[in-house]
């Protein structure tokens, strides 16, 4: 019986995740427990960090997820035409307004 083995983008992906994670717990504990204890504490600036922790660790999600290669939807991407780009670019963003619009009474 042949076991099943990840194929090159999941693995991708999966390394990417794992990279990311561990990019947010440092990202967290040095927010946390360094800076307080050195004095510092961190601005809207320094809230960037978490950004590409997180955005590292989404783009290997949707590797997972697809089974494609970030750089493949990116090629894709790019094939649209511009008014198509704008098009879904919009939509894209008024529904993760409408997403944190609808979530920010259940954080804060």
């Amino acid at each position: 019986m042949k076991t099943h083995e990840l194929s090159p983008p999941r693995k991708h992906g999966l390394k990417m995740m794992a990279i990311g994670s561990v990019a947010i717990v440092v990202a967290v504990a040095l927010n946390n427990w360094l800076l307080p204890k050195l004095g510092y504490q961190l601005a809207i600036g320094g809230m960037f960090a978490f950004a590409a922790c997180g955005a590292y660790f989404l783009t290997g999600l949707i590797e997972i997820v697809t089974d494609r290669s970030f750089v493949y939807w990116g090629q894709k991407w790019m094939e649209l035409k511009g008014w198509q780009r704008g098009l879904f670019g919009t939509i894209f963003l008024l529904l993760v307004l409408a997403a944190l619009v609808c979530l920010i009474p259940y954080v804060a």
